[in-house]
């Protein structure tokens, strides 16, 4: 999982959690929520979350039928925790602790949450917990002391199931670096045989505001896979995003693409001809 903060300076303050007087990092993080007691910061854990400063509170519901990380934003650098959800819209999928130790030549070694790190060495915790939304509303993530139980703090998280979808097709072909906009001939988007397309689907509610989409949260039909196929390129996997799908035009023919996310259905037209 990705850091969310990283310090330009570094404060140490004495928290306590599970009785114990621990040390606590403690940076300007990027915006973030805070729990109902204020003792934690929350936000979504998913990869890109807090590099460059990205904001990811949890403001923004995440699609209904799709799986999301609330992570702990800055948290104590020592002590386990627990956590569950409280309330029928999420479950709790999982859920991850771990820590390690960076020296001034920024080398990490893993240890475990409770191990305390070398002279030089500066400690970093990480914790999320994965959710399935189940059902459009809101519940609480609660957090608790592994060792005795105790609530530290809880957030608020949102789900949503979508009313529309805002659709954006993008293409890129053999010889060119980056992707542009494809502009529909009609209803029918027309693209290249070996082109690389990308169809990002935005979820937008009721008021047309867009929902988070976590991990499987669209799916794409297609009808005719010897036109349009998923991509097999290990690159577009590893830099696409679970918004949008990485698609390769394999030879000229008509077909369509169906993109589904909960509450939402949208039918794509294609049309792929010889270069």
């Amino acid at each position: 999982m990705i850091r969310w903060s990283w310090a330009t300076a570094v404060v140490f303050a004495s928290v306590a959690l599970g009785g114990c007087s621990v040390t606590v990092e403690s940076s300007e993080p990027p915006p973030s929520t805070p729990g109902d007691s204020g003792t934690l910061r929350f936000q979504y854990g998913d990869a890109g979350c807090g590099i460059f400063l990205n904001a990811c509170p949890l403001d923004q519901p995440f699609l209904t039928g799709s799986e999301g990380d609330v992570a702990i934003v800055d948290g104590p650098s020592s002590g386990h925790v627990t956590f569950t959800f409280e309330g029928s819209v999420a479950s709790v999928t999982g859920q991850r602790e771990y820590a390690h130790c960076v020296d001034a030549k920024s080398t990490t070694r893993d240890v475990d949450l409770d191990m305390p790190c070398a002279p030089g060495e500066t400690k970093e915790a990480f914790r999320h917990v994965t959710l399935l939304g189940n059902a459009p509303g809101e519940g609480k993530v609660v957090v608790r002391d592994a060792k005795t139980g105790k609530e530290i703090d809880r957030v608020t998280v949102r789900v949503a199931s979508a009313s529309d979808m805002r659709i954006e097709v993008s293409k890129r072909g053999p010889a060119e670096k980056d992707y542009s906009g494809v502009v529909p001939d009609g209803d029918v988007y027309r693209v290249r045989v070996s082109d690389k397309v990308r169809v990002r689907a935005e979820p937008l509610d009721a008021a047309k505001k867009p929902i988070r989409v976590g991990r499987h949260g669209v799916a794409h039909e297609y009808a005719d896979r010897a036109v349009l196929a998923p991509s097999t390129d290990l690159g577009e996997a590893i830099l696409g995003s679970s918004d949008a799908e990485s698609i390769v035009a394999k030879q000229s023919g008509e077909t369509s693409l169906v993109v589904k996310a909960a509450g939402a259905t949208r039918a794509l037209q294609f049309r792929v001809v010889r270069p």
